[in-house]
């Protein structure tokens, strides 16, 4: 997928931005009300299909989080009676937080997602130099 992203003015690309904006809180929000994140995974398969390149990667990278996160969340409350449980709820919990501000950073600095559908950050690997 191409990343280039080609904005005709500043209002087209902060308006581009607000509705990855959004579905990124609803995620976050969506830990303490269960409601929010399924409407952040509807919205951005909504909006995937309309959006340039480098918004997709994000549209992409959302739902991959909440696809990834739903059985992972269901496998710590089904384990909730023991520890193990418990460990997988607190990793989900974290894992969505570092997921939705790595979006979040790079949807600041006007970057696309460079690997949505890795299931860590989605940023690219580092190169190292000889």
């Amino acid at each position: 997928m191409s990343h280039s992203r080609t904005c005709e003015s500043p209002q087209e690309e902060i308006g581009s931005r607000t509705l990855p904006m959004t579905v990124y809180i609803l995620f976050l929000m969506g830990m303490l009300t269960i409601v929010t994140a399924p409407v952040g995974v509807l919205i951005a398969h909504a909006a995937s299909f309309r959006a340039p390149d480098w918004a997709r990667s994000h549209y992409a990278f959302q739902v991959r989080t909440f696809w990834w996160g739903l059985p992972l969340l269901a496998a710590g409350l089904a384990l909730a009676m023991n520890l193990i449980g418990y460990f997988l709820i607190t990793f989900w919990v974290f894992w969505v937080i570092a997921r939705c501000a790595a979006g979040i950073n790079m949807l600041m600095d006007n970057r696309p997602v460079p690997r949505p559908h890795s299931p860590w950050l989605g940023r690219a690997p580092k190169t190292t130099r000889s």
